[in-house]
């Protein structure tokens, strides 16, 4: 196998320019909940739930990540679960295989967390009165900016080849194909 492009997912300030993008993303996210919550629901916009939201949106990270790993369970030999302390207090947990994976294998794990846990929270919104709370709202829209780096990842593998192969690098991953 030979390499065929090695993406930087660490250069200089990455993890802080996908964390604002996705701070942004999740503003633009709260926005579009509340005004449709507000066109479909005019005036139901309640307060309740507020603990059970609260008790989500600080297990969703946790969430996010343990559906990433079982997302790429059948590799998980070579896996190395990193903590990391970005910002002087925000704890942050890195996945890297160390194993090679293929290209489709790597986009379902980075994608699972996203279906399965929006499939979840609209199951939700939809069929209880949970989905008329304001930190409800708050907590998907967390879930969508937090899926935002997974989707840039996502769009950075799509155009490789069909048939090729992902590495965990050291600052990043390496495409790799077949000879």
């Amino acid at each position: 196998m030979r390499c065929l492009k090695s993406i930087n997912t660490e250069r200089r300030d990455e993890f802080n320019r996908l964390f604002l993008k996705g701070i942004l993303v999740w503003l633009a996210a709260v926005c579009i909940c509340f005004l449709t919550q507000h066109l479909i629901y005019p005036g139901q916009l309640t307060n309740d739930y507020q603990l059970a939201s609260f008790l989500g949106i600080i297990l969703i990270y946790p969430i996010h990540k343990l559906l990433h790993i079982l997302g790429c369970f059948k590799y998980r030999e070579g896996t190395v679960i990193q903590w990391r302390i970005h910002f002087f207090f925000l704890p942050c947990i890195k996945l890297n295989i160390k194993r090679i994976i293929p290209k489709w294998h790597y986009i379902f794990s980075l994608i699972l967390p996203f279906v399965i846990i929006t499939a979840i929270l609209v199951t939700l919104m939809l069929f209880t009165p949970i989905g008329h709370s304001g930190m409800f709202l708050i907590l998907l829209s967390v879930h969508f900016g937090m899926s935002f780096s997974d989707f840039t990842h996502i769009k950075k593998l799509w155009k490789m080849p069909k048939n090729c192969f992902i590495e965990s690098a050291e600052r990043g991953f390496s495409i790799l194909i077949s000879d």
